[in-house]
């Protein structure tokens, strides 16, 4: 079966005349909550004003079995023949199930797909591919079953965040590698911060053919058909590994690193930021030096662990230096109302010791969290009436520290007071 593509500003238009064309008793359109809030209203066709209108819940969480009871569930209700047609209206979650769902209800009736989302546009809402994710695993059930006609617009990318215009963008790429050197570079030229929606939609259309194309040489994908699973395969094993009971669950190995500029073009950085970020500060352009080649080391998150938890056995914080840190938390909360805080600490309890196993000293261990993470908290207060206490404050911490004791600490809060 060969799918009818159409490439159109008017979807109501278009949507009609295909309905015009395809005789039936019952029209369901299965849309999630976002695009039955925000594009079904829009789409003025002629046959949607009395068809049975299926909502679905938003995201990939939903495309599950529940879901799709749902949706047989509806069209059974709702009087669905075998003469039916099912109108999917959303992203490639709604072009997926509502797909396996007519494919499967009635030993299959016929649907047609409106991808509202770039992505599902060049994407899920063509080729035949339906299902869902099932035990914990993506597309886990489902099957090839094209759907009978495909509208594609550039009309609701508008509605769109960019972060969902460059998912569907980076689809398109993947299918200009596969297409041609000249198809690829018109597609990296693209300017998305001044979109043409003309030009895309042209874009798109080629983008749609390259796939159509393999597809039409390998439909249940045996062969060539593979090469557009490219970026899939280890893009559906991170999804199944890390979903878990519809939450994205963080591994180990994955690390976080963000950064910001600390100048007027960026906004205090909040407390809960420094609670729970380790900052690093670059003030200062380094000197360039050259490292000693060497063979590379392959270290599993495991082992990290591992080495960090050696290290806080090995290198326990010393009873004094702890008692002088609850002693200027103490000092703090009393004249500034600021505190460590319970997780501060704790970070103090793990970065110390590996601090110190790493060649540097339980002192400037606990420097380092003071300046950067307590300390900085004064970023987010109005304490231009404090400047005399700025003073008292570096006193106490030489007083108790030792003279030069925690330098970044004494450097950082010389730095507020000359700035207020």
């Amino acid at each position: 079966m060969s799918q009818n593509l159409v490439f159109t500003k008017d979807v109501a238009l278009a949507l009609d005349a295909i309905l015009d064309a395809k005789p039936h008793n019952h029209l369901a359109v299965i849309v999630d909550e976002n695009t039955a809030r925000v594009v079904l209203p829009e789409i003025r066709s002629r046959h949607l004003a009395e068809a049975q209108i299926i909502t679905i819940g938003v995201g990939d969480s939903c495309k599950n079995l529940d879901t799709l009871t749902h949706v047989w569930n509806s069209l059974e209700q709702g009087g669905a023949t075998r003469k039916s047609v099912v109108v999917n209206l959303g992203g490639g979650v709604v072009t997926d199930l509502g797909g396996f769902a007519a494919a499967t209800f009635k030993r299959g009736i016929s649907f047609v797909n409106i991808p509202t989302t770039l992505l599902s546009a060049v994407d899920a809402a063509v080729g035949g591919k339906t299902g869902i994710n099932f035990g914990g695993l993506k597309n886990e059930i489902g099957c090839f079953q094209e759907a009978s006609d495909v509208i594609i617009s550039t009309r609701f990318l508008a509605t769109l965040p960019i972060i969902e215009l460059k998912s569907g963008y980076a689809e398109m790429l993947k299918h200009g590698m596969l297409s041609s050197h000249d198809e690829f570079i018109k597609l990296i030229n693209y300017d998305f911060q001044n979109a043409d929606a003309e030009h895309l939609l042209q874009l798109l259309k080629t983008s749609v053919l390259v796939k159509e194309r393999i597809v039409k040489e390998d439909p249940h994908e045996q062969g060539i058909r593979r090469a557009l699973n490219l970026g899939h395969t280890v893009g559906h094993a991170f999804e199944s590994k890390a979903l878990h009971d519809g939450k994205l669950t963080i591994p180990d190995s994955l690390w976080f690193i963000g950064t910001a500029n600390n100048d007027d073009s960026t906004f205090t950085i909040t407390d809960k930021v420094y609670d729970r970020a380790i900052p690093i500060e670059l003030n200062e352009r380094a000197d360039a030096f050259e490292c000693e080649p060497h063979e590379r080391v392959h270290v599993t998150a495991d082992h990290l662990q591992y080495l960090f938890q050696k290290a806080k056995v090995e290198y326990v914080i010393d009873d004094e230096l702890l008692q002088k840190m609850h002693k200027l938390d103490q000092y703090l909360q009393t004249r500034f109302k600021l505190a460590f805080g319970n997780r501060i600490i704790k970070q103090m309890y793990d970065f110390i010791p590996v601090y110190v196993a790493c060649g540097g000293t339980e002192l400037g261990g606990m420097d380092y969290i003071i300046a950067r993470k307590v300390l900085k908290k004064f970023e987010s207060m109005n304490v231009s009436f404090v400047r005399d206490e700025m003073k008292g404050l570096i006193e106490y911490i030489e007083k108790t520290f030792g003279e030069g004791g925690l330098p970044d600490s004494v450097m950082y809060l010389q730095r507020i007071q000359n700035f207020y």
